[in-house]
């Protein structure tokens, strides 16, 4: 603003060499000057009342909150935080967190050896524990800090109404396309298919470990350019706006790879609602909700951003933002190989059976998981049965049951290692058993 130059890299598209150039643009103010400065492409001036938060599938922001985050989990993070209030961090044992924080009034980390990869910056104090290790920079007492302004909720859009309520039966699958829907109810063990476009729902409740899917046949997305840049338009295939959700132990909100996570979003609506992802639920997507509590319990995961006034972290939860298009990507991952399908051509079922029993998984003990675990499964007839064990990215890392079982109650050990013997690291992780046309799906955790 001062001066008559600026030196810019001349062409980003080719491949080569860059190339110098100097462009003279006329000064439209100087210091003393009646004529006030002009910003350059007419670009709106910084301003330290407020910056609009960012998209949060072009962003590696997870959680966003405008009053508070407290997060106690004690398994690995990795995802940007910001909080225009304060941050609470609290450790009850190693572990790492990867990403930027931003605390508003203040961040405050205590308990046990958490390593921070990541720059800490607040307007107020930063307060670490003597225990804590920080790869980057801590900045308190910030003069250049602007809070961040929470997206504000678009009018949900006038469409169709499709139908006043959708009751998918325990188990039961349906399709649905683009509208407006009165209730959605996904009861237990039930799977519905959101396909690509724009959705306005009264409430969505998810059962214990029903399945939401959206974008069933969606693409990762991919980098743009010859340089192979993160697109920076919206990804977004499914829209939903709801006035409230409910999402009960074992749900997931997921495409089946987790690398579409961009795909979703979510808006909600109801003022100072509180939004709870139960036990062991899981979310692939981002949530916007700006006057809610959000509140994430043992064993659910997040993979995408939330965005809320307060944000709430259990100890075993776990979280992570998305998959950027221009960053390195796992591969083979999501929940497609854990969806319910048709039992296997192998599968026959002892027409004889057990009286009495009934089909069921139950919750693994000790869970956490330190040196062994225990399974315990029912079978009301002879079955062919697999168990095997999922990452949080769906890949397959131990099977421990492959093959026919008589009916009645059977009890496995399992010592936390992978197929090559080798101990997993700590985190959440899945166990699924298919027995016949019956199949159920756990959730655990692994500590050190």
């Amino acid at each position: 603003t001062m001066g008559t130059e600026i030196t810019v890299l001349q062409d980003l598209t080719n491949l080569g060499a860059g190339v110098d150039a100097t462009l003279r643009l006329p000064a439209t103010g100087r210091s003393g000057q009646a004529t006030a400065i002009r910003p350059f492409l007419n670009l709106p001036v910084f301003s330290a009342t407020s910056l609009p938060a960012p998209n949060p599938t072009i962003a590696e922001l997870a959680l966003f909150a405008t009053d508070s985050i407290t997060c106690a989990s004690r398994l690995d993070l990795d995802g940007d935080i910001w909080c225009n209030g304060g941050v609470r961090l609290s450790s009850r044992m190693s572990h790492n967190m990867k990403g930027d924080i931003v605390g508003g009034t203040g961040i405050q980390v205590t308990g046990d050896s958490l390593l921070l990869v990541g720059n800490l910056v607040s307007k107020s104090a930063v307060r670490l524990s003597t225990t804590t290790m920080l790869d980057g920079v801590a900045v308190d007492n910030a003069e250049y800090y602007a809070p961040l302004a929470m997206p504000a909720l678009p009018v949900a859009p006038t469409l169709p109404l499709i139908q006043t309520s959708v009751v998918v039966p325990a188990n039961g699958f349906q399709v649905l396309q683009p509208g407006r829907y009165g209730t959605l109810m996904v009861n237990t063990g039930g799977w519905v298919v959101l396909q690509p476009g724009t959705y306005v729902f009264k409430r969505i409740t998810l059962g214990i470990n029903a399945f939401l899917q959206y974008d069933p046949d969606g693409q990762v997305d991919m980098p743009e350019g010859v340089a192979g840049e993160m697109p920076i338009h919206n990804l977004e295939k499914v829209i939903v706006h709801t006035d409230d959700i409910d999402i009960a132990r074992g749900a997931i909100i997921s495409n089946g790879d987790v690398r579409l996570s961009t795909h979703f979003k979510m808006y909600v609506r109801t003022r100072n609602s509180l939004i709870r992802m139960n036990l062991d639920s899981h979310v692939h997507g981002s949530i916007i909700a700006p006057t809610a509590r959000f509140v994430m319990q043992n064993g659910s995961t997040l993979h995408g951003a939330i965005y809320a006034r307060t944000i709430d972290i259990a100890e075993t939860a776990q979280f992570s933002s998305h998959v950027l298009a221009e960053l390195p990507r796992p591969i083979a991952i999501g929940f497609k190989g854990i969806q319910t399908g048709p039992p296997a051509p192998g599968d026959v079922e002892d027409a004889q059976g057990r009286p009495g029993l009934v089909f069921e998984l139950g919750q693994n003990s000790p869970n956490p998981v330190r040196m062994n675990t225990v399974m315990r499964f029912a079978l009301p007839a002879a079955r062919n049965v697999e168990l095997r064990v999922f990452d949080v990215a769906g890949r397959a890392v131990r099977t421990i049951a492959n093959g026919p079982m008589a009916a009645g109650v059977h009890t496995l050990q399992w010592d936390a290692t992978d197929d090559h013997g080798a101990r997993l690291s700590s985190g959440v992780y899945f166990y699924r058993l298919t027995a016949g046309s019956d199949r159920a799906m756990r959730k655990m955790v692994i500590v050190d």
